[in-house]
C-alpha cells in the first residue's frame, strides 16, 4: 500500500501527541489500555464479550483464517475495543493500539460482518492503523537506538514492550538501520 501524501508525518505527530498526553517519554513502554481509558474507549476481552455475539460470529472469530486479534464495536458514538485475550501481552498491546489508531484516524464505523457471518475489512484503513499503532508502541528514537545498539530486535523488544515483529516493522518503516549507517559514515 502507498499511504496518501503526508500520512506518515501526520500519524507520527498523532502518536507523539498521545504519548505526551499520557506523560510518556520517547523510551517509555506504551500502555494501550491506559491510552484507551484516556480516550474514553472501553476495552474488553473476547472472553468478556463473547456472550454478546451470535454463535456464527463467535465461530468465525475463533476460526477465521486470519485469526481474530481485535476489533472495534460501536454503540452509537461509543467505541468499544474487543481483543483476543489468548494472545501475549505484547500482541495484545499491539492489537489494542491498532484499534485505538482507527479512532485517532477517525475511521468511520462500517459493517464488520458479511452475511455469512465472517468479518469484512477495509485494507487501506487497516494499513493506516497498523502504521499509527507501530508509532505509538515503538517511537522513532526506540527504532534508532535499537539499530545503533547492534542488538537483535528480539533481545530489545521486551525492554520497549513490543513484539520482535513490531520492533522490526517499525525499524523498517523509519529506515533506522540506513539512517544509523549514514550517521556513522559521516562521523
Amino acid at each position: 500500500m502507498s499511504y496518501y501524501r503526508g500520512f506518515k508525518a501526520k500519524a507520527t505527530r498523532q502518536a507523539l501527541k498521545l504519548r505526551s498526553e499520557l506523560g510518556l517519554g520517547c523510551y517509555d513502554v506504551f500502555n494501550a489500555v491506559a491510552a484507551a481509558s484516556h480516550l474514553r474507549i472501553s476495552v474488553l476481552s473476547l472472553g468478556d464479550y463473547a456472550t454478546s455475539l451470535s454463535e456464527e460470529h463467535l465461530h468465525c472469530l475463533r476460526h477465521d483464517e486470519h485469526f481474530f486479534s481485535a476489533m472495534t464495536v460501536f454503540r452509537g458514538e461509543e467505541r468499544r475495543i474487543i481483543y483476543n485475550d489468548a494472545h501475549s501481552s505484547e500482541r495484545t498491546r499491539s492489537d489494542i493500539a491498532h484499534e485505538l489508531s482507527h479512532a485517532l484516524l477517525e475511521h468511520p464505523a462500517h459493517v464488520a460482518f458479511h452475511e455469512t457471518g465472517c468479518r469484512l475489512i477495509d485494507r487501506d484503513h487497516e494499513e493506516e492503523a497498523t502504521f499509527l499503532a507501530s508509532a505509538l508502541i515503538v517511537t522513532e528514537e526506540m527504532a534508532l537506538w535499537t539499530a545503533s545498539s547492534g542488538l537483535d530486535p528480539a533481545t530489545v523488544s521486551k525492554r520497549f514492550g513490543a513484539s520482535p515483529q513490531m520492533l522490526t516493522f517499525r525499524m523498517n518503516m523509519t529506515g533506522a538501520h540506513r539512517r544509523v549507517a549514514r550517521r556513522r559514515r559521516s562521523a
